[in-house]
């Protein structure tokens, strides 16, 4: 048998008492040592699997209540009469089956995610409870489980004799000792006052555990696992209730948007890095927030809308026909028109919290029409239902204007709105219609509301005031008018392609902003989106949706490279003036002195100038060398002035008295230079002492 094996004697146990009601299994298993009069650690040898020194550890003794991997839970099951099934009823192990993808459990996720919830490095307690059952229980170790649920005390988790911490498992725990001082764990000293409010919020976390252990979670379809259907219960719950029936991961609370967007990519089968799972945090964050039970959260039911929105193909998507019943293309698409834009540049719209694409509208009627979040084919703003079924009948009965504001509860000036609509399309009965419409239609009325700044369909706000001061309208006339077929066409124009822009956008306008940037350019004036608005006298929106935004960036670039070539030539002058400054005395160059010169670093001219930058630095190059030779040849000549005088001199040749002929100092023999002309220094010695 290999060293490292432990060696597994046969157990025998005389006793074999029966776990108790919420005991956890360390404990029942010290409880059987203690009984049968053998040590804790002789169970765990023969039950561990693996290196003969693990079955010592105390630190991984807790993983009996939470993981068996280690564990031989049938040689455990055998011993102790228990079946295997049994025993793992008194341990977190249950927990598992909210981390099984397809039968295979994410042992390392779940690890991972109990391991934030249970206290594994303490034994925790209620004195009460030992000298009543003598047990531990398993729901004693999890973190936000600090009372007992039977007697309502504080759990413990040190001696109340010497203070000190209980480790998770300890010798003398089945005879409530402590196995530091040797005193009663069942003699409770202090006892905690009572918290009516912490015992009812610790009655819920205890139900919750009680539930989450019983395994009773079902999948919310049998094709879908339990890590997915813990996601769509998560994100279904989290949504605000007024967005319930699709997935929108804006519109889903408690979570951050790049775990929302892991949690959905898990859910449509993408297990790439981005994706994330459900962990126990996320259950009990949302319960807590949500006010509910983790019971009453599992039998939430998800309905298939919800489900379904998660794959919906956007570019499947096929567009609708016109719903209006009034309208001449009433169930066609021919009168259908896209949107190619916003009035905020987009391409969707969002109303009610439900974001609609594939923007269309009907050129019959003018209503509004996009795929919402589940792929149906609806119309935005909900006015066909409100006009057909609702204000048109109350109309048609007699009733007042005043009186249907009262009926519907809405605004006046929404009954307006829509009475101003109806008498354009000719929905209300001519009796009535008659009491309304305005005698004759102004002539110019698109360039008269561009005049009123008009706010555009479907929100007018207050707007017929500034009609009224202007043209004398009522607020009939302004909405009758609002409504007429040159005024929608306009507003779907190619140019603007939303029923909201709020622009002015006439072709004088977009002159006078062309001819703007034109001077603004020549004037070397740096320009922007919102220089160019203040001289139009305009909002930056107007600019943006005449499409003068790329042209403002193109000229921004072509003054930014302009600036950069003015720049980069007054360098090269003062660079060059300086250069030939340098020269003219010997001197050397250098690029500290040039850098203060043209006060610019050389970091700054190697990104903006890369071919200044290299100039500079070969011209510093080959003036270093240049200075470095005349001094090497300099250096050579007073060494063999040297040699001729010492020779004379009947003196000794020696580097040290050349050294100090020539000026060349200790120091200065040190450097990489002076080691050079040391060299050299020698050479010249040996070539004299072969001439003599």
């Amino acid at each position: 048998m290999p060293n490292n094996e432990c060696k597994r004697e046969e157990l025998s146990l005389t006793v074999q008492p029966k776990p108790k009601p919420n005991e956890s299994l360390s404990s029942f298993i010290v409880r059987v040592a203690t009984e049968n009069g053998i040590s804790m650690f002789t169970i765990r040898r023969y039950i561990t699997i693996g290196a003969q020194s693990r079955y010592k550890q105390l630190p991984i003794f807790h993983q009996v209540d939470w993981v068996h991997e280690n564990i031989d839970m049938e040689k455990l099951s055998t011993e102790l009469g228990v079946e295997v099934s049994d025993l793992e009823k008194y341990t977190f192990t249950p927990l598992q089956m909210y981390f099984n993808e397809n039968g295979v459990v994410d042992i390392p996720q779940y690890k991972v995610s109990l391991s934030k919830e249970i206290i594994t490095n303490k034994r925790r307690y209620c004195p009460l409870c030992l000298a009543s059952n003598g047990i531990y229980k398993l729901l004693w170790q999890v973190s936000s489980i600090s009372y007992c649920d039977e007697h309502h005390i504080a759990l413990q988790n040190k001696c109340n004799s010497c203070g000190k911490s209980l480790p998770y498992v300890f010798e003398t725990m089945a005879i409530h000792l402590c196995v530091y001082c040797g005193d009663s764990l069942k003699l409770k000293r202090y006892i905690s006052e009572r918290n009516e409010f912490d015992l009812g919020e610790q009655q819920r976390k205890y139900d919750d555990w009680n539930y989450l252990l019983s395994g009773a979670f079902k999948q919310i379809k049998p094709n879908i696992n339990t890590i997915e259907s813990l996601a769509y219960l998560i994100l279904y719950i989290s949504s605000v209730d007024s967005h319930k029936y699709s997935f929108n991961r804006r519109r889903v609370r408690y979570f951050s948007l790049k775990r929302i967007k892991g949690l959905a990519t898990y859910i449509r089968n993408n297990r790439n890095v981005g994706s994330f799972k459900v962990n126990l945090q996320d259950i009990f964050n949302v319960s807590r927030k949500e006010e509910i039970s983790v019971e009453e959260l599992f039998n939430t039911t998800v309905p298939d809308t919800f489900i379904n929105s998660f794959f919906i193909n956007k570019k499947d998507s096929q567009i609708g026909v016109c719903l209006a019943p009034w309208c001449k293309y009433y169930k066609s698409v021919e009168g259908m028109r896209e949107i190619a834009l916003t009035a905020d540049n987009k391409k969707t719209i969002n109303r009610n919290r439900v974001t609609y694409r594939k923007l269309y509208a009907c050129t019959g009627c003018y209503m509004r029409y996009g795929v919402n979040n589940t792929g149906i084919w609806q119309e935005i703003d909900n006015r066909i239902h409100v006009i057909w079924s609702k204000v048109r009948p109350l109309f048609s009965q007699g009733y007042t204007r005043h009186a249907i504001s009262n009926m519907l509860k809405i605004t006046s000036n929404k009954t307006h709105e829509y009475l101003g609509y109806m008498l354009q399309y000719n929905i209300l009965p001519e009796e009535i219609s008659i009491k309304y419409l305005p005698h004759s239609v102004p002539s110019n009325l698109v360039e008269k509301f561009i005049d009123i700044k008009w706010s555009s369909f479907p929100r007018y706000h207050t707007l017929y005031k500034v009609a009224r001061v202007k043209y004398g309208w009522s607020q009939i006339e302004f909405y009758y008018y609002a409504f007429e077929k040159d005024v929608l066409k306009y507003q779907l124009s190619e140019q603007h392609g939303s029923l909201r822009d709020r622009s002015k956008t006439t072709e004088p306008m977009k002159q006078k902003i062309y001819k703007t940037i034109k001077e603004l350019y020549e004037k070397k004036v740096t320009l922007s989106i919102e220089k160019v608005a203040e001289e139009v006298g305009c909002n930056n929106k107007t600019i943006g949706n005449n499409g003068f935004s790329n042209l403002i960036k193109q000229y921004r670039e072509i003054q930014l490279q302009e600036q950069k070539n003015s720049e980069e030539a007054v360098l090269s002058r003062l660079y060059e003036t300086y250069k030939k400054e340098v020269e003219k005395k010997g001197g050397v160059l250098l690029i500290k002195n040039i850098s203060r010169l043209l006060n610019r670093n050389q970091q700054y001219l190697t990104i903006k100038f890369p071919e200044l930058s290299k100039k500079i630095v070969n011209d510093v190059k080959e003036s270093k060398s240049k200075a470095i030779q005349l001094y090497t040849e300099e250096m050579i000549t007073k060494t063999k002035n040297a040699i001729k005088l010492l020779t004379n001199k009947y003196e000794p040749i020696t580097i040290n008295a050349i050294k100090k002929l020539i000026g060349l100092t200790n120091n200065q023999s040190k450097s990489k230079m002076g080691k050079h002309l040391v060299g050299l220094i020698r050479k010249e010695i040996q070539m004299a002492k072969e001439l003599l």
